[in-house]
C-alpha cells in the first residue's frame, strides 16, 4: 500500500494520513483504536520529529528563493548568484579651501609647513575624520602668505591595514571583517610591498591581479590566481590591505561656509612638529558629498533580476538602478535621447536622509532638495569612472523646478485643552508624510492628507486648503509656463510654453484643490513665503496679499 502521496507534504496533511490508516489498520483487525495505545504514542514521538523536519525543509525552500527569503545570508548570496553585488556605501568626497591666518605670528622656525598626503582633519561638530588626498607625499603651505588660497581634496573615512603570510596555494583568499561601512573602491592590495591590480572578476585573473568581493556580514574577501587565470602566490609572501572605513551618508557636508580642522600635527622644513590649526583655516569648498550608506535588504532582493548581469550601463533603468546605490539620491528621472548616447537625469537629495538628520521639513529650501553643481559633477565622474557605461555616453544632469506650496488647515478640536497639542503633531505627522511622498509623486490628495492627520488625539474634525504658488504668480502676472516633453531635432527635451492664467483653473492644483504636476520636471515643496493674493474679486483691492507660512492652523 502506498500510505503518502507525492503531493501531500504539509505536516497536517502527513497527521491526517498516518492517524486515518492506523484507524482503519486496526478497525480491520477488530481492534478499538484509542490514543492510549503504544501504537499511538510511538507515533506522536514520530510525529514531533517530522514536524522538525518539515520545518527545515520549508526553511530551506523559503530561504532559496529571493522573493521569500529573509535571511540577510540568504539574500545577499542569491543576490551575488544572480550577478548583482550589494553595495556596502560610498565615501563622501569634496574640496576645502584652507587659507593661511594673517595674524599666525609664524612660531615656527620655518614659514613653510608640510602638509602629508592622508592626514587627517576632523569635523569640530561631527567629530567625523577626512583624509586629504594629495597627488604627492606632501602638500607644501607657506604661511608667510596669508593671502593665498589652497584647495585640496578630502575623502571621509579612516584607513585601515590588514597583514597576512601566503601559504603558496592556488585561488588564495584572505578575509576582512569590519563592523563598519566600507568603501569598494577605496582597496589597495600590495603583495611584498608591490601593488597590484583589481580586476572584476576571475576570469579576468592576468599577471598580477587580484579580485574583490563582499559577503554579507560586512566581510572583504581579496583572491588570487592560479597561475592560469593571474599569479599564483608564492609561500610566505606577505600581503598588504589598505581599505577605507566611513561613515556613509553622515559624512555629507552641505553647510556653506562649514569649517574642518587638523586633527594631525605636520612638521616645517627643519622637522619640528607643528599644530597647523594655528597657520590654517579650513574651509568646506562647496560641499563634501556622495556618502552613501549600505543598501538595505529589501532593496538588493528588489535589485535581483532587474540589473544587467555584465554590470553595463546601457539603459536609463540600468542607470537608475547604478544611482539608487547613493542614500543621498531621492527621485530620479532617467531617460536616453533617441538615438543618441544622451543621457538625462533629473535628481534631488533624499528627503528622508535629511529628516532623519534632525533637519526640520518646513525649513526646507529649494538649494536644500537640488544637488549641486560639485555633487553634479562627483555623480558624472562616479558613472565615467565605474567603467560601466559605453564609451561616448554623455551624462546630463537636469536640475528640477521647485513648485512651492503652502497648507492651511481648519480644525475642529474636541475642546481647548488639545489646541497646542493638536498644532504640534499636525506639523510632525505632516513632516512624516511629506518626506516620504513628496519627490517620488507628481500628484497629492488633499483626502489622503485629512486620513493621515485625522487619527492625532483630540480632532474632531479637519479641513485642508492647499496654496499654490505658481498659481498666485500666474495671477499676478497674467501667465505661467507650462513644460512638454518634446522631440526637438531629433531629441526628446522639456520644452517651456507659456500660457494666459485662467481664473476658472488654478495652476499647480486640480479641480479639486490638489497638487498635481504637469511634469517630471517640478518637484513640490511645501514652504513659507508665499505670496496669497486674498482679493481676486475685488477689482479695487485685487492684489492685496499676505505671506504665507508653510502650514497655517486655524481652529474652528
Amino acid at each position: 500500500m502506498k500510505l503518502f502521496k507525492t503531493i501531500e507534504t504539509s505536516f497536517n496533511r502527513f497527521d491526517e494520513t498516518v492517524r486515518t490508516y492506523l484507524s482503519k489498520t486496526f478497525a480491520s483487525l477488530n481492534i478499538p483504536y484509542q490514543h492510549s495505545q503504544v501504537f499511538t504514542v510511538i507515533f506522536d514521538g514520530i510525529k514531533g520529529v517530522m514536524q522538525n523536519i518539515m520545518f527545515y525543509i520549508e526553511d530551506a525552500l523559503s530561504e532559496q528563493n529571493i522573493y521569500t527569503a529573509r535571511r540577510k545570508k540568504s539574500i545577499y548570496n542569491l543576490a551575488t548568484l544572480s550577478g548583482y553585488e550589494p553595495s556596502y556605501g560610498t565615501a563622501a568626497v569634496g574640496t576645502v579651501t584652507m587659507q593661511v591666518e594673517v595674524n599666525n605670528g609664524l612660531s615656527t622656525k620655518s614659514s613653510k609647513i608640510y602638509i602629508p598626503n592622508g592626514c587627517l582633519l576632523q569635523d569640530p561638530n561631527t567629530g567625523l575624520l577626512y583624509n586629504t588626498v594629495i597627488n604627492s607625499e606632501y602638500y607644501v603651505i607657506d604661511v608667510s602668505k596669508p593671502i593665498i588660497n589652497h584647495e585640496l581634496k578630502v575623502l571621509q573615512g579612516q584607513f585601515n591595514h590588514a597583514n597576512f603570510v601566503s601559504e603558496g596555494k592556488p585561488l588564495e583568499r584572505f578575509n576582512i571583517t569590519t563592523p563598519e561601512l566600507f568603501d569598494k573602491d577605496y582597496i589597495e592590495v600590495r603583495v611584498d610591498n608591490e601593488l597590484w591590480s583589481p580586476v572584476q572578476n576571475f576570469y579576468d585573473l592576468v599577471g598580477n591581479s587580484y579580485v574583490v568581493t563582499v559577503g554579507f556580514n560586512n566581510e572583504i574577501t581579496i583572491q588570487f590566481g592560479n597561475n592560469v587565470h593571474g599569479t599564483q602566490l608564492k609561500e610566505r609572501q606577505t600581503v598588504s590591505v589598505r581599505y577605507l572605513t566611513h561613515s556613509g551618508i553622515l559624512g555629507n557636508i552641505t553647510l556653506q561656509n562649514a569649517r574642518l580642522m587638523f586633527r594631525d600635527y605636520v612638521v616645517d622644513a627643519y622637522g619640528n612638529s607643528v599644530n597647523p590649526n594655528e597657520y590654517v583655516n579650513i574651509t568646506v569648498n562647496n560641499v563634501i558629498a556622495g556618502g552613501s550608506n549600505a543598501e538595505s535588504i529589501n532593496f538588493v532582493r528588489n535589485m535581483v533580476g532587474k540589473n544587467s548581469r555584465s554590470s553595463v550601463l546601457a539603459t536609463p533603468d540600468n542607470f537608475k538602478l547604478f544611482l539608487s546605490r547613493f542614500s543621498f539620491i531621492g527621485y530620479t528621472k532617467i531617460w536616453s535621447e533617441y538615438n543618441s548616447m544622451v543621457v538625462n537625469c533629473i535628481l534631488t537629495r533624499n528627503l528622508k536622509e535629511l529628516y532623519k538628520k534632525n533637519t526640520n521639513y518646513f525649513d526646507l529650501s529649494p538649494k536644500d532638495i537640488l544637488l549641486s553643481n560639485s555633487e553634479q559633477e562627483q555623480i558624472k565622474t562616479t558613472l565615467k569612472n565605474s567603467n560601466r557605461s559605453f564609451a561616448g555616453t554623455t551624462i546630463n544632469i537636469i536640475e528640477p523646478i521647485i513648485s512651492k506650496y503652502a497648507f492651511v488647515f481648519y480644525i475642529k478640536a474636541k475642546n481647548n485643552n488639545y489646541k497646542k497639542t493638536i498644532e504640534q503633531s499636525v506639523k510632525t505627522s505632516l513632516a512624516q508624510y511629506l518626506s516620504k511622498r513628496l519627490t517620488n509623486t507628481r500628484k497629492i490628495v488633499k483626502s489622503d492628507i485629512i486620513k493621515e492627520l485625522s487619527g492625532i488625539n483630540g480632532i474632531e474634525s479637519i479641513v485642508v486648503d492647499i496654496i499654490s504658488d505658481d498659481n498666485e504668480k500666474a495671477y499676478r502676472d497674467g501667465y505661467y509656463t507650462l513644460y512638454k516633453k518634446e522631440f526637438v531635432n531629433g531629441t526628446e527635451k522639456y520644452v517651456p510654453y507659456k500660457r494666459a492664467y485662467e481664473p476658472s483653473k488654478q495652476v499647480g492644483l486640480d479641480m479639486s484643490g490638489n497638487i498635481e504636476l504637469d511634469s517630471d520636471l517640478r518637484i513640490p515643496l511645501i514652504t513659507g513665503s508665499i505670496r496669497y493674493y486674498y482679493n481676486k474679486n475685488n477689482r479695487e483691492h485685487k492684489y492685496d496679499s499676505i505671506t504665507m507660512d508653510a502650514v497655517t492652523i486655524n481652529f474652528v
